[in-house]
Parts: C-alpha cells; sequence; structure tokens
C-alpha cells in the first residue's frame, strides 16, 4: 500500500467512529431520559407508600389511643 491509500484507510476509519460515536451519545442522551423518568415514577411510588404507612400508623394510634373508651363500652355493668 502506498501513503495515499494508508491515509485513504486512515481518513474513512476515522469518519466512521466519528459517525458510530455520534449515535452512541444520541442513545446515551435517549437512556439517560428515560432513566429521569423511571426514577421520578420510583420516587412517586416510595412516596405513595410512605403516604399508606403514615396513614396506617395513624390509624392504630388512634385505636390505642381509643382502647380505654372501648374497653369500658365492652365492660357489662356488675
Amino acid at each position: 500500500m502506498d501513503d495515499d491509500t494508508i491515509a485513504d484507510l486512515k481518513q474513512f476509519i476515522a469518519a466512521t467512529l466519528a459517525q458510530e460515536l455520534s449515535g452512541i451519545k444520541t442513545d446515551m442522551v435517549e437512556v439517560k431520559a428515560d432513566l429521569s423518568k423511571l426514577n421520578k415514577k420510583v420516587d412517586d411510588g416510595f412516596a405513595g407508600v410512605g403516604d399508606a404507612i403514615e396513614e396506617l400508623s395513624n390509624h392504630v394510634q388512634g385505636q390505642l389511643d381509643n382502647h380505654e373508651t372501648r374497653i369500658t363500652v365492652l365492660e357489662h355493668p356488675a
């Protein structure tokens, strides 16, 4: 191979690599956007779980706070 052929081959390889890397960069941007959306959905899901646990905890605490009243209502007069 002469020097011109080698130079052309190097230029071809460089152009091909640049084109492929450009496509990969575009794909990575899309993946990053998808991960951001997924991350928001996961955060929202955990927030919903936290709210449900808090509601359940408040309900149980209310029952514990009112146990004296509930027991008194259930007792039969002597």
